[in-house]
């Protein structure tokens, strides 16, 4: 798909959304905005979406990070925390679990948040995925990277995404440089069209390497931020990598 079809779908989107909003004015109808926690793996993806909070000036969200660093236990933890609030009297409309695809090893994350969802009206996990780690979605708030990511020498492959980016793009880059990370957040209208644009590229060539959902959940934030009225969560991409996780061993 080309450059012109992406901009189109863009246009088209942007007209559907200004209509919605118009429509839910004109009913004089509001949904609610939902409580969101958003669950990383790690300090960096939590410095973000604490300076998108900022930047989009979205109250009703909470980024945290996890105690732990793998998939299983991220989604483990986001169920704990769901049961939690539900016996307070104040859930989360969604939990977003935000991990990196490079270090999954344990796949039983998947029919965790299926059980979990099936039983839950309330509450939403939804993972939200990377590969092969955070700093590609931060290398997209640059330009739109489509070359997969290999291990270089010793080095793993999301260590190589990393170093790609802290050389090429944000030399001073680290996982707790909040500066630099607020900084990075200020493009994120670019990551949302690059980001797009590499799924719609993979998709055509069946590959994951590299991919992300982020700007799905970005996207959402926007809404809300927009009050649009419609705050309910559509990943049109997920489906896509869970099936490509359930190929691999």
């Amino acid at each position: 798909m080309g450059t012109d079809n992406i901009e189109q779908r863009r246009k088209a989107e942007n007209k559907a959304k200004r209509q919605r909003a118009k429509d839910a004015r004109k009913a004089n109808t509001r949904q609610p905005i939902p409580n969101i926690l958003i669950l990383t793996e790690g300090h960096s993806e939590k410095h973000y979406f604490e300076n998108l909070k900022f930047l989009l000036d979205v109250q009703n969200v909470t980024p945290l990070k996890s105690t732990y660093t793998d998939s299983y236990g991220v989604v483990n933890q986001a169920i704990k925390l769901a049961k939690e609030a539900k016996k307070d009297g104040n859930f989360f409309g969604y939990i977003f679990c935000v991990f990196d695809l490079d270090t999954v090893q344990d796949k039983r994350f998947l029919e965790l948040i299926l059980n979990f969802n099936k039983a839950n009206k309330d509450t939403k996990i939804i993972p939200v995925y990377t590969f092969p780690c955070i700093e590609l979605w931060f290398i997209l708030h640059y330009e739109c990277h489509t070359k997969p990511f290999a291990k270089t020498g010793n080095k793993s492959i999301g260590e190589t995404v990393k170093e790609t980016f802290i050389s090429d793009y944000c030399p001073d880059y680290h996982e707790t440089n909040e500066s630099c990370i607020s900084s990075i957040a200020e493009n994120y209208k670019m990551a949302i069209f690059n980001a797009n644009k590499l799924f719609e590229q993979q998709f055509d060539v069946g590959s994951i390497n590299p991919i992300t959902t982020i700007h799905q959940l970005v996207l959402l934030l926007i809404e809300i931020s927009d009050r649009t009225n419609n705050y309910t969560y559509f990943d049109k991409i997920a489906d896509y990598i869970v099936s490509k996780i359930n190929q691999s061993k």
